[in-house]
């Protein structure tokens, strides 16, 4: 028998000197506050930050918008405000700060539109009425303050509803323009492209419309027959097309010349993809399709399209090099994550990896400073950061699906491979879910053990002494421990129950006598006891040392003396129970 020593100490007294050592987070809530964004390392997401936003993301763009050389986002989110996320420099982020733009948003766009030096932001947005029916397109103008916050938005005409905004200089005054695609429109000779001229002071001329084809989508813009001026090219998703659009020079544009695609399009993107020195167009695709390739002729037409197959659709494409040999890549969008073509220089790709990280819309950029390409991605509720190796590949987070309301997680090495394995205790199912570990981070099949009863606390530990890691589980109304005790290769055996006339509120596991086996510590209602082990899986009725109200526990040898001592933690107060 043991017997403890207790003082207190106040908590104010050591939070300065706490450390952290591991920190997860389960969320079982649905829409959240706006968090500062933290970066969780280990075992489960290594290298991967996840961004929350009081609103849903829905689409997102990055630069520099404060002048301190690091890369921002830019977050377009389907409430009523555009959200503005300052970076770090060290792959870590500001809360997010809101700014107010009505209407449902389409798509964003970053852009110095007024001439002072500073990257402004660009929202096309749908109005609607009370009914929720759409009533007009407008663009909004957040004009940059010059570190990083923005004055209310500007708002211009735009059309019926603008779906797509691409921004450069359209009619040579050096002055920054924006081309929208308008998918309101179904028939061919809908006047589907309105182009806003700037004034250069971040104010835009009425629009002017061109011609594209059935439901313009995505727009992009590029000098396609090199001449010097810039031109537009369209993606139509309800036509299987796409519509290039040369530019005078004045900010005018000639009637479209279309190529088809394999499928509706989701998305484009422009980049010399076979080192010709000539523009090319990507275009990603519903269905099973993947991307069509357009290589340019110089002359403002293209070859007929080339097609990566895949066996999913793309929800986008994004072209950028991110294994840094010089030659570009092409990124699509898989909603449950980011498939990833290396390109080899001369418009012929690699096989695709595909990085686990699921989202509607990624963004390319250097997220950390340190020259290599990161992925942002976005979902409902949050955003999610990988940095890049600088070889094409990401240090990535995976996801693991748990039943409802997890409450409770443990991580040790179940199956004696030396790889870290997950265990998560549900409540509603009353379940627990063990996920065995690979190396290199990922985790194998998922497997389920029935606990019987509502319980909120899980331990592992060797109880019956054969060198194997067994779960102790406690909680809920009934007064009892249960053990599944570990065949070491992680299964388990049925669960085996011991009254010990408390329930556990936390606990905490030890050999507190010395005897050789393991005992459990616990809380409950402000109690603080031990129930001694028998060695065999089984545990005796729990023993009280003390009362003061606490809610947590923990064990240590605190004094060095060889013997494991216990920590309790209340509202306001810590207290040490030291172990004779």
């Amino acid at each position: 028998m043991s017997a403890f020593l207790v003082f207190a100490v106040s908590m104010r007294a050591v939070c300065r000197s706490s450390f952290l050592v591991l920190l997860v987070l389960v969320s079982t809530a649905g829409d959240a506050e706006a968090l500062c964004p933290t970066v969780v390392d280990g075992p489960l997401f290594p290298g991967s930050m996840f961004i929350s936003w009081t609103k849903h993301p829905v689409s997102i763009e990055s630069g520099d918008l404060n002048g301190d050389g690091v890369r921002d986002l830019f977050v377009m989110t389907n409430g009523d405000a555009v959200q503005v996320v300052l970076g770090s420099g060290d792959g870590h982020f500001q809360p997010p700060q809101a700014y107010p733009a009505e209407g449902r948003h389409e798509d964003i766009a970053i852009g110095n539109l007024n001439a002072d030096g500073y990257p402004d932001l660009v929202v096309a947005a749908v109005i609607l009425d009370e009914n929720g029916d759409e009533v007009g397109g407008v663009v909004y103008v957040l004009l940059n303050n010059g570190d990083g916050t923005f004055q209310d938005a500007l708002e211009f005409p735009a059309g019926h509803k603008p779906c797509s905004i691409a921004i450069g200089d359209l009619n040579g005054d050096r002055v920054l323009d924006l081309a929208l695609a308008d998918s309101v429109h179904s028939n061919v000779t809908d006047r589907n492209v309105p182009v806003l001229l700037g004034r250069g002071d971040g104010t835009f001329q009425p629009p002017h419309f061109y011609r594209s084809d059935k439901g313009a989508y995505s727009i992009a813009v590029g000098n396609f027959d090199r001449d010097g001026d810039l031109d537009l090219v369209v993606a139509n998703n309800r036509s299987r097309k796409i519509s290039v659009l040369l530019g005078n020079g004045s900010g005018g544009f000639a009637y479209p010349q279309r190529y088809t695609t394999s499928a509706n399009a989701t998305s484009l993107a422009v980049s010399d993809l076979n080192g010709d020195d000539i523009l090319d167009v990507a275009v990603s695709t519903w269905r099973t399709t993947g991307f069509d390739l357009f290589f340019g002729n110089g002359d403002g037409t293209f070859q007929p399209r080339v097609n990566l197959p895949y066996d999913e659709g793309m929800a986008y494409v994004q072209i950028a090099d991110v294994d840094l040999n010089g030659k570009p890549d092409l990124l699509g969008g898989l909603g449950y994550g980011v498939s990833v073509w290396l390109g080899n220089g001369d418009g012929t790709f690699e096989l695709p990896q595909v990085v686990p990280q699921p989202g509607a819309y990624v963004v390319v950029d250097d997220m950390n400073d340190d020259h290599v390409p990161d992925l942002v991605t976005i979902s409902l509720g949050h955003g999610v950061l990988s940095l890049g190796r600088g070889d094409g590949t990401f240090l990535t987070q995976q996801v693991l699906k748990c039943e409802s309301n997890p409450v409770a997680l443990t991580m040790e090495d179940l199956d004696s491979d030396g790889v870290t394995d997950v265990s998560v205790a549900n409540h509603s199912t009353s379940t627990v879910d063990v996920m065995l570990g690979r190396p290199g981070g990922s985790f194998g099949t998922q497997h389920q053990f029935d606990m019987g009863y509502d319980h909120h606390l899980i331990a592992t530990g060797d109880v019956n002494g054969d060198r194997k890691l067994d779960f102790i589980c406690g909680g809920g109304d009934l007064r009892r421990l249960s053990v599944l005790q570990g065949n070491g290769d992680g299964s388990f055996e049925p669960r085996q129950d011991s009254d010990i006339g408390k329930s556990p509120e936390s606990m905490a596991l030890g050999d507190f006598d010395k005897n050789g086996m393991l005992d459990v510590a616990l809380t409950d209602s402000g109690d603080i006891c031990v129930s001694f082990g028998n060695g065999d899986g089984s545990f005796q009725i729990a023993q009280e040392i003390t009362y003061l109200y606490m809610s947590r526990i923990a064990a240590g040898d605190v004094n060095g003396d060889g013997a494991l001592d216990l920590v309790a933690a209340g509202n306001t107060w810590m207290q040490v129970l030291l172990n004779n």
